[in-house]
């Protein structure tokens, strides 16, 4: 009788041990995300109010146009897309050397710049889809055009697909390894959407194994 009492009794203190351990456990958890939720509620507030700052001059970014194999005959679809790279080319771009969120750039620059700094900087990626969408009409017609549009798309550090993929082809029909392989290390670079990377890495990859 005395032994079952025991072990009772010592069950009893494991599962009271085991249960504060979960009981400071769950409230270290809960402390670590009050405070977390705090520094960023901070943080929001200090951006928020910054003072405002005119981006650096040397952060806004004016398009090459003059590398551009514009056809000065271009009718149709082709005509079509060079005018809108054209008129993309006019807006006001900015590149930052490294991305920043949308707290860095309140915090850098105020609140009431943000809305303006975000539209130049998708105005960037805007002129890339223009370029990008342009070589994909042009491809048929004029591939070394077309290999040259995608080019520079890739040297702006494009994050569309259709930059690559035409550039892989062009370069595995050219037997062209050196710059599949700068290919590879584009895409590891500008993508940081892990299925997206590795699906051009793959395609990359299998046009390289056909050389």
């Amino acid at each position: 009788m005395a032994q079952a009492m025991n072990m009772i009794l010592y069950n009893i203190i494991i599962v009271m041990i085991i249960a504060a351990t979960g009981f400071f456990v769950i409230r270290r958890a809960f402390r670590g995300r009050y405070e977390k939720r705090d520094r960023y509620l901070q943080e929001e507030m200090e951006a928020n109010t910054a003072r405002r700052r005119d981006v650096e001059e040397e952060f806004y970014y004016k398009p090459e146009v003059s590398r551009l194999p514009f056809q000065h005959n271009a009718d149709g679809e082709i005509e079509k897309k060079q005018n809108e790279v054209k008129s993309m080319a006019e807006r006001k771009m900015i590149l930052f050397p490294q991305k920043m969120t949308n707290l860095e750039l309140k915090r850098s620059y105020g609140l009431a710049n943000l809305e303006i700094i975000t539209g130049y900087e998708e105005n960037y990626n805007r002129y890339i889809k223009a370029l990008v969408d342009w070589a994909d009409v042009l491809y048929e017609h004029n591939k070394k055009d077309a290999v040259k549009i995608l080019e520079i798309s890739v040297e702006m550090n494009s994050e569309f697909r259709k930059s690559y993929i035409g550039l892989a082809d062009y370069y595995a029909e050219h037997r062209d390894a050196e710059r599949l392989n700068y290919l590879l290390d584009k895409v590891a670079e500008n993508f940081a959407d892990e299925g997206i990377r590795r699906q051009l890495t793959q395609y990359i990859m299998d046009r390289k194994e056909g050389l």
